[in-house]
């Protein structure tokens, strides 16, 4: 494991004319994001700093490619990373911070028959995470499951749609769980109980997130070649269509593919091919493009309107404090980002590193100075 720690700096400074009634501030950002762009509107304010110290760690070793897919914050001390690590003498599926050392971790996930009766057991890469608290952490692979109560990884099964799907991101709030994946499915775990839901595409979905009492949920997806994307909504039971591009066109706003998605009580946050755009969830329900991107964005996450992340392909990381969005870090092109977990101090994105052979599974975090 490699790792390398840098900084920085968010400056400002402050004039006042001594004998002038008005004073004058002057803010001069200093870094990178020589423009960075302030969206219109009834913005949240900012009470956030841009000011993070960051440390890139690298796991894998040249006996196979290394990569992370997904990552979840517990708290500072309880950080979790799930994908694929090559290590000289194994091949392990996550990783986890314990506020002092990263651990390599085997999960062993459930073998399951077309019924969802388990027949064994397999260490397979692992494809999302998602976590309530240190001992309610859920895992998947591309057809099966564990839940992590800080003792054990209990398995599960899935009863529908065997073999036929791989399972995406995870969201949900407690006894109710939302799984996307491949071809369009989407399916909730409620009280030990598999729901499959029709949602009306067989575009591949690669995000969900839904709304703190879990009344309305968002999913959004794009097929392989880029040709057709789509965005849904559940509410009353019902999964619809708020938004599709067909193949060979474009459609407003989003224009070309939308590949992630984040929800706070007033907005939603759709990370889009040329930018973010942010939906008003109260009041006109107006749709604005916050940010223009120049590489394409693979996950966005926040812990409020004015703190929030997004992990793009060309290995960069831009942060919003409710005001300016502003470029953290860049990795280089190839290193991208595949998703990003944010809490209120700190930052932590996961991908790879494709400058050697064998690929090193990559992970940052930042922490707010």
């Amino acid at each position: 494991m490699k790792r390398v720690t840098f900084v920085n700096k968010y400056l400002f400074s402050f004039f006042f004319l001594f004998g002038i009634t008005t004073s004058i501030f002057l803010f001069l950002n200093l870094q990178s994001c020589k423009n960075p762009t302030a969206p219109k509107g009834n913005n949240p304010p900012d009470t956030t700093s841009h000011n993070f110290t960051w440390t890139q760690y690298e796991f894998g070793s040249q006996q196979g490619p290394s990569n992370f897919k997904d990552v979840a914050i517990v708290n500072d001390s309880d950080i979790w990373a799930v994908g694929e690590i090559h290590t000289n003498d194994s091949i392990y599926n996550a990783v986890h911070w314990d506020g002092k050392e990263w651990e390599l971790k085997q999960i062993m996930f459930p073998l399951c028959d077309a019924n969802g009766n388990q027949q064994g057991f397999g260490s397979y890469p692992a494809n999302s995470i998602f976590a309530f608290l240190a001992n309610d952490i859920w895992i998947t692979c591309n057809v099966s499951l564990v839940h992590w109560d800080d003792q054990n990884f209990k398995p599960i099964c899935i009863t529908m749609g065997y073999g036929q799907r791989d399972l995406g991101k995870i969201w949900g709030i407690k006894n109710q769980l939302y799984f996307i994946g491949t071809d369009g499915f989407i399916a909730m775990y409620s009280n030990s109980m598999w729901t499959q839901f029709e949602s009306g595409t067989t575009i591949d979905l690669r995000d969900v997130w839904g709304s703190s009492d879990g009344k309305t949920v968002w999913a959004c997806g794009y097929s392989n070649d880029y040709g057709s994307s789509v965005l849904l909504k559940y509410y009353g039971n019902t999964w619809a269509t708020l938004w599709l591009k067909q193949p060979s066109s474009t459609s407003p706003p989003y224009e070309y593919f939308i590949s992630s998605l984040w929800a706070s009580d007033n907005y939603l946050y759709v990370a889009a091919d040329i930018g973010i755009f942010r939906t008003s969830l109260k009041g006109n329900y107006s749709t604005q493009k916050v940010l223009t991107l120049s590489s394409g964005p693979h996950s966005i996450r926040g812990s409020a309107d004015n703190n929030i992340a997004i992990a793009l392909d060309d290995g960069s990381i831009w942060h919003y404090n409710g005001t300016t969005w502003f470029k953290e870090t860049n990795s280089g092109q190839l290193k991208p980002l595949y998703s990003i977990a944010v809490s209120k101090n700190t930052i932590v994105a996961v991908g790879f590193d494709a400058t050697n052979i064998n690929w090193q599974g990559l992970l940052l975090i930042g922490r707010r100075n």
